[in-house]
């Protein structure tokens, strides 16, 4: 496991140390979160998702990547089949991002779990991923919590909860669902 979290390390950082890890045969566990960096070095983790084959849990929590580096992470996913745990939470991801990590997992079937606490994919994102759970059956956890989810969303995750056997952990906590949205 190589641990990062909590440090310095800005977008050259992050550059050095993608070109490193690309070819690296040894780390399992990557630790970026909470450092300095943002979505102008999504190309450069891209990379090291779609060819370093041992990487099969990568936390990128709070830091900047937002929708855009999203946008370019999330092509990585799609050719990426050794990543199981994929944590980014606190990256000011809002629908589109969340789009875009939908449509990455129609492809993607390694990922297990998937933490997208504390962003903002709102009830549009929510419905888009649950849309693509309805035909992913690799994710058992994902974590929404903090999402700015209403009723509209809850009802669509607990619509796919019936059809979905894969999922056996789902945090929607810290959202805004009533009664109308209770699973």
């Amino acid at each position: 496991k190589l641990n990062l979290n909590s440090n310095f390390i800005n977008n050259n950082g992050i550059i050095s140390l993608a070109n490193i890890l690309k070819d690296n045969i040894t780390i399992t566990d990557l630790d970026l979160s909470f450092n300095k960096f943002n979505f102008e070095v999504a190309s450069n983790l891209k990379e090291v998702i779609m060819f370093n084959k041992t990487i099969m849990t990568l936390y990128l929590d709070n830091n900047n990547l937002g929708d855009p580096g999203i946008f370019i992470l999330v092509q990585g996913l799609i050719e990426n089949n050794t990543l199981r745990k994929l944590y980014i939470s606190d990256n000011n991801i809002n629908i589109k991002g969340a789009k875009a990590i939908a449509r990455a997992l129609l492809f993607n079937k390694s990922i297990m779990e998937l933490d997208i606490f504390n962003n903002n994919v709102s009830d549009e994102g929510t419905i888009a991923l649950a849309n693509t759970l309805e035909s992913n059956d690799t994710i058992t956890k994902i974590i929404l919590s903090g999402n700015n989810i209403s009723d509209n969303g809850a009802i669509a995750l607990g619509n796919i909860l019936k059809i979905n056997k894969s999922i056996t952990d789902l945090n929607i906590s810290n959202n805004q669902i009533s009664h109308i949205g209770a699973i």
